[in-house]
């Protein structure tokens, strides 16, 4: 009598022999494996190994997880060599086609403008002159005071023959006693000039003066760029900064010059929408030296930075504006505790307010170019 495990075993054959059996005749009545063929493909446009690396992924695999085929980089003329079968083949070439294409180039035109606005409103008085009165017999002068010269007659102090301690003199040949003028009257500036006594006499002269200045506008750069879409298109100019460091070799100390760049760059990388359209990432980096402070003599760079993202029309200027540096001052120099005088103290000091603000200004104007005529693939017999 059969045991049960007896049968389990010979049915556990049994079914082994029969797929053993399927297995052969699946292998007899499956056709020849079809040969594989080879094409060499021109690539104009696309990068190469770029598009090697996805046609190996597309090409189907083996039970091993192994590509059919393969997929090669002629770096000399630019081309692919492919091999594979002929319907893998037929499949690939149309990817092909559609990848390898000429892409929108964009002609960038940026205008970096700088503009400084100072806005230096002051006020300056001088006053002085010279007066004279005899008192119980003897000459008594209260004048500005000065340095050589002589006070003898006939050339005494009235004649103004001495050097004044302002070294300047008003239009009445006597100097200033209170000489707080406004500073830089090179430039245009207003002044009214008060005369009481007279000239050669008893004297009093005061001179009130107003200065503004305002700023101005400087191009620093206007480049022209063209790129191609999705490629990151660069300008930039400044200069190297040296700073020293030091370096310990062999236990010795030594002092090393090295270079920090100090530049303004424009970075831009464009593409193409709908033909109309354009995204835009602009990258605008501003450093700026600032010789007011410094370590162990090496003046700080400030780094400024702006990025963003946006979407503009064909040929439409944009404008980038937050490079901003901005400084208020003010300042009072006068005779010491009389210029705090309420009112009268206007008498005895000049006063000067100035507000400074520099922007760097970015206008980017991208036109989008034509592509030229597409050329098609040469396939191979």
């Amino acid at each position: 009598m059969m045991t049960l495990e007896r049968w389990k075993k010979d049915e556990a054959d049994r079914q082994a022999a029969l797929e053993a059996k399927r297995k052969v005749e699946a292998e007899r009545l499956r056709p020849p494996e079809e040969p594989f063929i080879t094409r060499i493909v021109s690539i104009d446009y696309a990068d190469a190994k770029k598009l090697m690396e996805n046609l190996i992924d597309l090409l189907p695999k083996d039970k091993d997880g192994k590509p059919m085929g393969s997929v090669k980089v002629d770096e000399h003329s630019n081309s692919l060599i492919i091999q594979a079968r002929k319907e893998d083949m037929v499949r690939l070439f149309p990817i092909i086609a559609k990848i390898d294409k000429p892409t929108p180039q964009i002609l960038i035109k940026a205008n970096i403008v700088e503009t400084t606005k100072d806005t230096a409103r002051n006020l300056g008085i001088q006053w002085g002159g010279m007066y004279g009165h005899t008192l119980g017999g003897q000459a008594l002068y209260i004048t500005p005071g000065g340095t050589g010269g002589s006070a003898l007659s006939p050339t005494g102090p009235f004649a103004g023959s001495y050097t004044a301690a302002s070294g300047v003199k008003g239009i009445a040949g006597q100097g200033f006693g209170i000489n707080f003028p406004v500073q830089g009257t090179t430039t245009a500036s207003a002044s009214l000039g008060l005369i009481f006594g007279t000239i050669g006499s008893n004297v009093l002269e005061l001179q009130l003066t107003a200065l503004q200045k305002d700023g101005k506008l400087r191009i620093l750069s206007s480049p022209s760029i063209t790129t191609l879409d999705n490629q990151k298109a660069f300008t930039e100019n400044g200069e190297k900064i040296p700073y020293v460091t030091t370096e310990t070799t062999g236990g010795t100390i030594s002092k090393v010059v090295k270079f920090e760049n100090a530049v303004l760059r424009l970075e831009i990388t464009p593409h193409v929408i709908d033909g109309k359209n354009l995204k835009m990432k602009i990258l605008v980096q501003k450093d700026e030296v600032d010789p007011s402070r410094n370590v162990d003599g090496n003046p700080y760079i400030i780094k400024k930075q702006t990025e963003t993202n946006l979407i503009v029309q064909d040929g439409e200027t944009i404008v980038i504006s937050s490079l901003t540096k901005q400084k208020n001052l003010e300042s009072i120099s006068g005779v010491p505790w009389l210029k705090d005088i309420p009112i009268l103290g206007w008498l005895f000091k000049g006063e000067g307010k100035s507000e400074s603000m520099e922007e760097v200004l970015i206008f980017i104007t991208p036109s989008i170019l034509k592509p030229q005529a597409i050329a098609g693939i040469q396939e191979g017999p």
